[in-house]
């Protein structure tokens, strides 16, 4: 089994950082919009009382796409 270099060691633990940060980033920051996003996008579904009962299908559904093979 050939072994990593440093170089390339790092290389690979930073490319793993960088797109987990990626990642949780636009998760957690779609979170925080929720409320606005559905305000705007889903204007006759949307109440204050309800934004997050119907919000979380702005960030859910496209998850579908990418799990599922439909």
């Amino acid at each position: 089994m050939n072994t990593l270099t440093p170089g390339r060691r790092w290389a690979a633990l930073t490319a793993l950082a960088l797109g987990g940060f990626g990642l949780g980033l636009t998760e957690f920051a779609t979170m925080g919009l929720l409320p606005e996003m559905a305000r705007t996008l889903l204007p006759d579904e949307y109440t204050p009382t309800r934004h997050t009962g119907t919000g979380p299908r702005l960030c859910g559904e496209p998850g579908f796409g990418v799990g599922c093979d439909c």
